[in-house]
């Protein structure tokens, strides 16, 4: 507890009497996949779906799909598919630009996943990587658990506060995402 004030008296120091600036380079595509995707990728750029025929754009949310002839983007599934559990069809990661354009290729290597629903996906996985974002340290120094925080403002207040501490002193700050609850550790 007493590093802890310590470190939080320090920081209010820094931010009164220097304007402190510091630079973080965060790239992270694990986070931005949705639950239903694959397990054991740090990298997807798109996902195809055999079951359905279409991909699947991580980076930007969208369903990527044929209609009379053109490739349409949306937010959601075409109206043929929106009773589709996407949390039980297969997907395929394919990580090259405009994959939708190995269409005809694609269709024909992945059929043999047609069907398959014994896929692993990242909402039933235990593996930690998909529940630890990291901003990239300068130096490592392990600290203890700073605390344990709900869902109220105040908390995540506290969170951000804490997150440009451990940044202006170019640690690592960790956020695991549990049940109900984020535990935030400066290592």
């Amino acid at each position: 507890m007493k590093k802890l004030i310590l470190c939080i008296i320090i920081f209010f120091s820094t931010a009164i009497f220097k304007n402190a600036n510091a630079q973080v380079s965060v790239n992270i595509n694990i986070g931005s996949q949705p639950v239903w995707g694959p397990v054991g990728y740090d990298y997807a750029e798109y996902y195809y779906m055999p079951d359905m025929d279409m991909y699947y754009y991580v980076p930007r949310h969208q369903f990527v799909y044929l209609s009379n002839g053109n490739w349409v983007f949306s937010a959601s599934l075409p109206a043929r598919y929106r009773n589709y559990d996407l949390n039980n069809t297969y997907k395929v990661v394919i990580n090259e630009p405009r994959a939708y354009l190995h269409y005809n290729v694609d269709r024909v290597r992945y059929s043999r996943y047609r069907g398959n629903h014994n896929q692993v996906i990242i909402r039933n996985s235990n593996e930690p990587k998909y529940y630890v974002v990291k901003v990239i340290p300068t130096t490592m120094v392990t600290m203890a658990t700073l605390m344990d925080i709900t869902k109220n403002m105040a908390a995540m207040d506290m969170v951000i506060m804490v997150m440009e501490m451990a940044m202006a002193m170019k640690k690592v700050m960790v956020m695991e995402r549990g049940t109900g609850m984020i535990k935030a550790s400066i290592n």
